[in-house]
């Protein structure tokens, strides 16, 4: 899908965001330290989120290999 030119132009001259690194957003203290399953750790939270916001949907994860993640495996029962 292309952009209206008018958004784009507006879009290419706003100033660079370098934005957060997903360890200040997402701290190892939001996850549960004590849980039952080892997989449930911040890292592997947070690259499943990685994954999952790619902005270019072809680069995305899909809902299945979502579901094969680590992080969520541990609850999905195919």
């Amino acid at each position: 899908m292309k952009l209206n030119q008018s958004v784009r132009t507006y879009v290419e001259n706003r100033p660079r965001y370098t934005g957060y690194s997903f360890e200040k957003l997402f701290p190892d203290v939001l996850f549960p330290a004590d849980s039952e399953h080892n997989k449930l750790k911040g890292t592997s939270a947070r690259d499943l989120l990685s994954k999952m916001l790619v902005i270019d949907a072809s680069k995305r994860i899909s809902v299945d290999e979502a579901l094969q993640h680590p992080y969520i495996n541990v609850w999905y029962d195919p």
